[in-house]
C-alpha cells in the first residue's frame, strides 16, 4: 500500500492526466482491502 501511494505520486508529478486514473486505482485497492478484512475472522 505504501509504495502504490509512493508511486503514485511520482507518476503524479510526472504527468497530471493521469490523476484520475490513479485515484480510480487507490479505490479498487482500498475496496479490496476493506473485502479482505471482511472476508477474514477477527482473532
Amino acid at each position: 500500500m505504501c509504495l502504490a501511494r509512493v508511486v503514485n505520486i511520482v507518476l503524479l508529478r510526472q504527468n497530471r492526466k493521469y490523476e484520475r486514473l490513479l485515484q480510480d486505482y487507490h479505490k479498487v485497492l482500498l475496496q479490496a482491502a476493506c473485502r479482505s478484512r471482511l472476508n477474514t475472522p477477527p482473532q
